[in-house]
């Protein structure tokens, strides 16, 4: 069974103060308390170029690239990096 966190944002006034970190940190910590979590992965848009850090300093590994017009259309952004977490 997948367990599934659809978004997670931090408020552009409190960026760069730990938040996200913190947050990351107790799902992260959350998940592998569960014997089924065997990866924790997620999609980053292109431009988010401060998450896509913080994320790889946490252990996430970018998987692949992904390029989508409807992507751009839907959410402004057409690139998307793939990145995973092993546990």
């Amino acid at each position: 069974m997948a367990n599934c966190i659809a978004d997670i944002t931090v408020h552009e006034r409190f960026r760069g103060a730990g938040v996200g970190r913190t947050m990351l940190e107790w799902v992260l910590r959350e998940a592998a308390s569960r014997a089924e979590m065997r990866y924790a992965s997620m999609h980053v848009s292109g431009s988010n170029v401060g998450a896509k850090r913080l994320y790889e300093r946490m252990g996430f590994r970018t998987k692949n690239v992904q390029r989508s017009r409807f992507m751009a259309w839907l959410f402004g952004e057409k690139e998307w990096n793939y990145m995973i977490h092993e546990g």
